[in-house]
């Protein structure tokens, strides 16, 4: 039986706040003085200080909007407006190469899931500009997570034989959404935050992807089929 990796995309797969900074200063636009330079000296502080008052990155920039009046029809635009800046060269974004050699390496001997609740849209072009499409067995968007996580594992198991609990394992930024569902299933757990916010029990913790390779890596020889 080949263990199964489920790999969350944003927060996980890349390194860079450049998203981040760029969609506060897009939502920052449908705010009035002073609260608009209130808000970004206040977003630029978080990612600057890596406070971890809150996470991941995606929420905490909506979170700290909550001081000041916001045009409610300015989520989505700028949300969008984000999305494509992704998938320019000029955003910055990084990937591993130690989770390039990963991937590589456990292609022919795991089952390798993108699982994100992204929209389809946002996430396909981002794997392809990222160059880790093609790294995947298969790519899930809009999943759902929390519930649809273990929705997702019990689709892939469909008309086989169970994967042992602890031969799956989800990796992600995201507590709440990547790591509490697949821990109380009894899953191996890798949770990332570069803040160190770690909110609850893991089977592994690191602040970036490259921090648990050597983790990921014991996985798959320890539990690779025979």
């Amino acid at each position: 039986m080949r263990p199964l990796f489920l790999f969350d995309l944003d927060g996980t797969l890349y390194g860079g706040d450049a998203p981040f900074r760029y969609f506060a200063e897009s939502i920052a636009h449908s705010m009035k003085e002073p609260g608009r330079t209130q808000y970004l000296a206040q977003c630029m502080t978080y990612f600057q200080d890596l406070a971890g008052a809150i996470e991941p990155n995606w929420d905490a920039v909506v979170k700290m909007t909550e001081p000041y009046i916001v045009d409610p029809n300015a989520w989505a635009p700028a949300y969008w407006k984000t999305r494509q800046y992704m998938l320019d060269d000029a955003c910055p974004l990084t990937v591993d190469p130690a989770l390039r050699r990963f991937l590589d390496q456990a292609r022919d001997r795991a089952t390798l899931v993108c699982a994100t609740n992204s929209p389809p849209e946002a996430a396909h072009p981002l794997l392809h500009r990222l160059h880790l499409y093609d790294a995947f067995d298969q790519v899930y968007t809009d999943v759902g997570k929390p519930d649809g996580l273990l929705a997702l594992v019990a689709h892939l198991q469909k008309d086989q034989d169970p994967i042992p609990a602890d031969s799956i394992v989800s990796i992600g930024d995201n507590y709440a959404n990547d790591i509490a569902p697949a821990w109380q299933a009894g899953w191996t757990t890798a949770h990332i935050s570069p803040e160190e916010n770690f909110l609850g029990p893991s089977t592994i913790r690191g602040r970036c992807i490259q921090e648990l390779i050597p983790f990921l890596t014991d996985h798959l020889i320890r539990h690779r089929s025979s």
